[in-house]
């Protein structure tokens, strides 16, 4: 409880902190929301010419876009100190969370607030809204906790990305590089309806949890595909907590392999 009290408290100074620069604050949001925009036209343009990608149409696809925006700007509100993980351990500043009595990846949770996460969060409630008004969806309660569980799944599923991607820096150090591929890979290929990629890569978008933060639980609302596919979509929640437990217990194991850069 105490923690939990240390991460409020943390929280609240970084957001007093960054009121202080207002004008970079506010300049901050609206890139963001810019560049989600982009990002929106760039798949209107591409649909405008085909009409449709294997029976999805822009809204039905911007209803996937919805999904991993508004999950990641959840998520990155409470785990943006992961982002930047490597350069943490590069710099040898890991040494002083280790020796504070409290648990490490608590800290790293509460070293850090995420300005652009309102942005993001924002820019996916309005995406949400812009699809649901001309989707015309059926919303039932069912549905909307369809919706809930989908969400948190893959807030939790974009976590345990970040969450990997730091466990692995206690033995490469630097994973800069690596982190930027798994963001564009998810940027780029999480977007669109898992049909128009080939077996091999819906199979490994399934195993390895990606499909589930965004194509699964937006299929399961809008029952596009197949049966089978929607019932994925059902428990996209509980394959996204167990994804990220899993992977929070590699980084418990992984920590023991850390060694300081001696700074």
């Amino acid at each position: 409880m105490y923690a939990i009290k240390l991460y409020i408290r943390s929280m609240i100074v970084q957001i007093k902190g960054n009121q202080q620069y207002r004008f970079n604050y506010f300049l901050t949001i609206f890139t963001v929301i810019f560049h989600y925009s982009v990002q929106l036209i760039a798949i209107w343009i591409t649909l405008n010419h085909y009409e449709n990608i294997r029976g999805w149409d822009i809204y039905e696809v911007s209803f996937i876009y919805m999904f991993f925006i508004l999950s990641y700007g959840i998520m990155i509100t409470f785990f943006a100190g992961f982002r930047d993980f490597s350069g943490m351990i590069h710099n040898g500043e890991f040494d002083v969370i280790l020796v504070r009595p409290h648990n490490p990846m608590l800290q790293v949770m509460s070293g850090r607030l995420e300005l652009t996460s309102i942005a993001q969060t924002v820019s996916g409630i309005i995406l949400f809204f812009w699809c649901d008004h001309y989707l015309n969806i059926s919303w039932s309660a069912y549905k909307i906790f369809l919706l809930i569980q989908g969400l948190i799944g893959a807030a939790f599923i974009q976590a345990g990305l970040l969450l990997l991607w730091s466990s692995l820096s206690f033995r490469l150090i630097n994973t800069s590089a690596l982190t930027r591929f798994g963001w564009i890979l998810n940027a780029n290929y999480l977007t669109y309806p898992l049909g128009v990629f080939n077996k091999t890569t819906r199979f490994l978008f399934t195993l390895f949890p990606l499909a589930f933060i965004s194509y699964y639980p937006a299929n399961a609302i809008l029952e596009k595909d197949n049966f089978a596919l929607s019932l994925l979509g059902n428990i996209s929640g509980v394959i996204g907590v167990i994804f990220f437990l899993l992977i929070y217990l590699f980084w418990e194991h992984s920590i023991r392999y850390y060694k300081s850069s001696g700074n």
